[in-house]
């Protein structure tokens, strides 16, 4: 940041107006005024470039929240739902599309949502995904700068306060904007790095919003999105600050480990919520693992099992997979709002529900998709603690 030149200039002044204060003396008290406004000018300058490089940081960081889609212009009534017309010579017109099954195909084909564009604007699409890849890219670049900034500048001890109030704002204003958390937990995994940085006095503002992106329940807007990954750099940027600041505060890794223990142990918390428990407590090392998770692991892989092998009510035919894999992949894109059975199922108990009532396909099959994650992290967590650790606990003979 250019904070550290105002440094560097404001430096003579205040070496001169320590060094008169020190040896006192008559004569420089006019000297002494002159160097004090010097200095208190250039703490003017040095704040207002602050708060200019915080502006450009936040900004840089609000930008990784995704634009709001526009939407659809309204298609022209007519051509009972044929294939679009395009002039191809002069007084001479010709489908734009053409198919193996002929127009009762491309119909069929558009009525399912299925693109059937013509190559200009296949084109025009791609340039657009170009385009959109090339300011990603720009942005990553940025981002990435930034946080660098973050991680290495001395001087970034006076940001603390600003950098931990945006992070705890921001968390709670974007619990459904994948993109917007990412950058968010980035932001203060490059906290942690810089050693001029002392968080102490702010860890009550990082670690809610920290333990919300670790076992919060619905961290995405579509059900598709990996919010796995974000589980997994939060539950390790948690374990970070009970490291750095553990010997401080002796009660910080008890309490967390009890929270993401009572989180599995909470059978009306999502399954979800169990991944992003289960990846807390194995950041903490095999002792955590041996006395915490342990335990409960039979009676739990029972449980998370039970829901992965539940049938699926009214399941598609054998004879048409493609099409029932198609369904799952459109199911498993729509918005969580547009069915409140699959929200309303994620909250529920791992254990198989024994209501004559069975939630619907969609939900069921989100959540048997969910289980077998957690399943995957509950095994790789117990394997690995016995596969390295394991003989440290076993009992001797």
């Amino acid at each position: 940041p250019t904070s550290a030149e105002a440094l560097a200039a404001a430096q003579p002044a205040r070496a001169a107006a320590s060094k008169r204060k020190r040896g006192g003396g008559n004569g420089g008290g006019d000297e002494l005024n002159g160097d004090e406004a010097l200095l208190g000018q250039a703490k003017q300058v040095l704040w207002a470039e602050q708060q200019v490089w915080l502006e450009k940081l936040f900004e840089i960081i609000r930008a990784s929240k995704p634009a709001a889609p526009q939407p659809a212009a309204p298609q022209p009534a007519g051509g009972g739902g044929g294939a679009a017309m395009e002039v191809v010579g002069e007084g001479a017109a010709a489908p734009a599309t053409s198919h193996p099954g002929g127009e009762a195909a491309v119909a069929a084909s558009r009525a399912a949502g299925i693109s059937l564009d013509s190559s200009a604007e296949r084109a025009e699409a791609e340039a657009a995904q170009r385009r959109d890849a090339e300011a990603e890219g720009g942005h990553e670049a940025a981002l990435g700068s930034a946080l660098r900034s973050v991680a290495r500048e001395p001087s970034m001890h006076a940001y603390a306060p600003y950098l931990c109030q945006f992070v705890e704002s921001e968390v709670q204003r974007n619990l459904q904007c994948l993109p917007m958390l990412f950058a968010l937990m980035r932001l203060v995994r490059a906290m942690l790095s810089n050693l001029s940085l002392n968080l102490e006095a702010y860890l009550q503002q990082i670690l809610p919003a920290v333990t919300t992106c670790v076992v919060g329940r619905k961290l995405c807007a579509a059900r598709g999105d990996d919010h796995w990954s974000l589980r997994a750099i939060a539950a390790g940027v948690m374990h970070t600050i009970a490291a750095q600041y553990g010997d401080r505060f002796t009660d910080l890794q008890p309490r967390l480990t009890k929270t993401y223990r009572d989180a599995l142990e909470d059978r009306k918390r999502a399954l979800t919520t169990h991944f992003g428990a289960l990846l807390g407590l194995r950041e903490f090392g095999p002792h955590a693992v041996h006395k915490l998770l342990l335990p409960m692991m039979p009676a739990y892989l029972q449980l998370v099992h039970g829901v992965m092998s539940a049938p699926l009510p009214d399941a598609a035919p054998a004879a048409a997979p493609a099409a029932a894999a198609s369904d799952i992949v459109r199911e498993m894109a729509q918005e969580p709002g547009d069915a409140a059975p699959a929200s309303a199922a994620s909250e529920s108990t791992p254990a198989p529900s024994a209501s004559p009532a069975a939630p619907p396909k969609r939900a069921r099959l989100v959540r048997q998709m969910e289980a077998l994650r957690v399943y995957d992290a509950a095994l790789a967590t117990c394997g690995a603690y016995l596969f390295r650790h394991g003989h440290y606990f076993a009992a001797p003979g």
